[in-house]
């Protein structure tokens, strides 16, 4: 799953660290629609405690008003229970619109349709090439800050790790009150699992059985492997599309495993029932498999060739399907 809003609406819940104010005296405005009674929020994304405040809906209508941090600690969050609001407070009045949208303010304006440009890409050089311009316009500024947040389950946390670096010290002193120095430094086993590389093996018991990774890849045939969690709802989405190669290509050459990730087995088990998946699966990985690949958002679909080296990582959609023909050699 992309686990921003998992991660933001924990993050409302108990914030991580503590901003410094600059004194200002200046303050913002946030005004939306909802249907909820109470709409809870933080002036700062990066704030120690609980809840910062809350303000009561009337009439469907809610405004927020309270004061700007300044910098790049401008970075607020909100949430109505269904949507998950993540906006910058220093210039304007802002709109906080459906489907966890933001609008109003000229950065509002241009963060939100850099994230919603930034869900329409599938290739991780797309989203790579967006997000390199869009932090080179903004890397001083509370647009970067905001930006970093969503972008750590959109690119890599190898690529993750340069656009922070090229961040003034004001935004990385913020952002990484929130991005751990662990999470940064995943890009480093990423790259050791990156494409043209052998895999690395993992394993997990359930029901009294270990399964490895390396029970499936290395044998012989290309192997998809899907990192997945029945929680999530990306993961959800791509079955579909694993289940429709799995039922063209699978067979003598090719096949489809499934690593159970940050779930509970029951769970796992329940949604392979409601998916129809018919593909085997590794249950109860846990961290195993995410802490061998480096892997910090799910969906993380790798292909594998015959003799276990890592053909493509980051497959989505579509190209889950071409890469597996290219794999194949089938026109």
């Amino acid at each position: 799953m992309n686990k921003t809003t998992f991660l933001l609406i924990a993050v409302l819940a108990l914030c991580l660290a503590g901003c410094s104010s600059n004194n200002s005296t200046s303050s913002f405005k946030a005004t939306g629609n909802t249907e909820a009674e109470y709409v809870y929020y933080t002036n700062c994304y990066f704030n120690s405690g609980n809840f910062t405040d809350s303000v009561k809906v009337t009439d469907g209508k809610f405004t927020i008003e309270d004061s700007i941090i300044g910098g790049a600690g401008s970075v607020a969050i909100a949430t109505d229970g269904t949507n998950l609001w993540l906006f910058v407070t220093n210039d304007g009045d802002i709109q906080l619109l459906e489907d966890s949208k933001v609008g109003g303010s000229e950065t509002n304006i241009e963060l939100q349709k850099f994230f919603d440009e930034l869900d329409t890409k599938q290739e991780d050089a797309d989203r790579e090439t967006l997000a390199r311009d869009f932090m080179a316009r903004h890397n001083g500024d509370a647009a970067a800050a905001a930006a970093l947040i969503y972008l750590q389950e959109n690119v890599s946390a190898k690529f993750l790790k340069k656009l922070f670096g090229s961040c003034s010290n004001e935004v990385q002193e913020y952002v990484g009150k929130v991005i751990s120095e662990e999470y940064l430094n995943s890009a480093d086993i990423q790259e050791a699992t990156s494409e043209g590389k052998t895999f690395v093996d993992f394993e997990a018991t359930y029901d009294g059985k270990t399964q490895k990774l390396s029970d499936y890849v290395g044998k012989g045939k290309f192997v998809l492997v899907d990192f997945w969690a029945s929680w999530c709802g990306p993961c959800r989405g791509e079955i579909p599309n694993i289940k429709s190669v799995f039922e063209k290509y699978g067979g003598e050459n090719f096949t489809v495993v499934g690593v159970a990730t940050w779930d509970k087995p029951e769970d796992t088990m329940n949604a392979i029932g409601e998916e129809g998946i018919s593909y085997p699966q590794i249950i109860n990985a846990q961290t195993a498999g995410s802490d061998a690949y480096g892997i910090v958002g799910i969906p993380e679909i790798i292909l594998f060739s015959p003799d276990g080296i890592i053909l493509r990582r980051g497959l989505r959609g579509e190209n889950i399907e071409i890469a597996v023909k290219e794999a194949l050699g089938i026109q």
